[in-house]
């Protein structure tokens, strides 16, 4: 899990970075960009651990890694959030599966190895720049 967790902290740091916060303390926003905030934030566990496949994770793993990956952001919150947030993916909320979808695609670029591969998924819902938000979205749906 040492490998998940690296990964996790890894992605969110660059995208705090971006943001010029500090780890522990992003609030989670209301509304749509919440949602979205908080798919990014189970997305990328998924997504890590899909990396670690041969490792077969188990379901604790998953919420281990969601935890963190909640923590990190957020710092102490209620573990209820994550698994809200699963459930809201798997009634098919649009929001939390953009956010699922972007962290998808940070971790596809990041464990790549491509040259310019950049995290920014996380930052780019904090911004609200809805039109940037929907061109990267459109953008994976083409792929």
């Amino acid at each position: 899990m040492e490998s998940v967790l690296t990964g996790i902290f890894g992605i969110l740091e660059t995208n705090l970075a971006l943001m010029g916060e500090p780890g522990g303390f992003i609030l989670i926003p209301a509304g749509q960009r919440g949602l979205r905030s908080r798919g990014y934030l189970v997305g990328l566990a998924e997504a890590i651990l899909a990396e670690f496949a041969a490792l077969n994770p188990t379901e604790d793993e998953f919420i281990f890694a969601m935890a963190s990956s909640f923590a990190a952001a957020h710092g102490a919150c209620d573990s209820m959030i994550g698994l809200d947030t699963c459930e809201l993916f798997k009634a098919g909320n649009q929001d939390v599966a953009d956010g699922v979808a972007l962290a998808h695609r940070d971790v596809k670029s990041v464990y790549s190895g491509e040259a310019w591969a950049a995290a920014s998924g996380f930052w780019l819902i904090h911004t609200g720049e809805e039109d940037v938000i929907h061109h990267n979205l459109s953008a994976l749906k083409q792929l």
